[in-house]
């Protein structure tokens, strides 16, 4: 989301997606909304990572929170996670049980895809821990197949964006 979006409507418009690619349209529109190129923060969420998904959710929000007060172009992609929660819910109802515990591809293929390749991120920052996320190792490759710059966040950085988060 772009930061000057009115957030209570933007989350509207957002509850009114039926799927991925109306959800991505949302998306484009946002991104589309920043002078010059916009910067993603892209790191593991429910796969691999800090040890769970709340603790990899704290370090996301957290390098976010540090990037934004940098007043870094960071597009927000926050405000679509409930949405494609929801989605993953539903598309989960349709699978056998021996399936239940799949990937769900599709936000990557339907949603990530087109953000990585629309030519409006300038660069991709990695939260440590990426190469054991299914999503981010996939986003990172896709990454890698634009001329998109991209960032490595290592622990010691993640320890001082915590640590300075925390004493102000």
């Amino acid at each position: 989301m772009h930061y000057a979006t009115d957030r209570e409507q933007f989350e509207r418009k957002c509850k009114r997606a039926v799927n991925n690619i109306d959800l991505v349209s949302l998306a484009l529109e946002e991104l589309h909304k920043f002078w010059g190129k916009a910067k993603l923060v892209c790191g593991p969420i429910s796969t691999g990572g800090w040890g769970s998904v709340e603790e990899n959710r704290r370090i996301f929000n957290a390098v976010m929170a540090a990037l934004l007060q940098k007043e870094e172009p960071i597009f927000d992609l926050r405000p679509y996670e409930e949405r494609i929660a929801f989605f993953r819910a539903e598309w989960r109802k349709t699978l056998s049980l021996e399936n239940a515990r799949s990937y769900y591809w599709l936000v990557l293929t339907e949603f990530y895809y087109p953000l990585i390749h629309s030519g409006e991120v300038a660069e991709a920052y990695f939260i440590e821990g990426w190469h054991e996320s299914i999503g981010a190792d996939w986003m990172r490759s896709e990454f890698v197949k634009t001329t998109t710059r991209i960032r490595d966040l290592d622990s010691r950085e993640i320890r001082d964006i915590l640590t300075t988060l925390e004493t102000t």
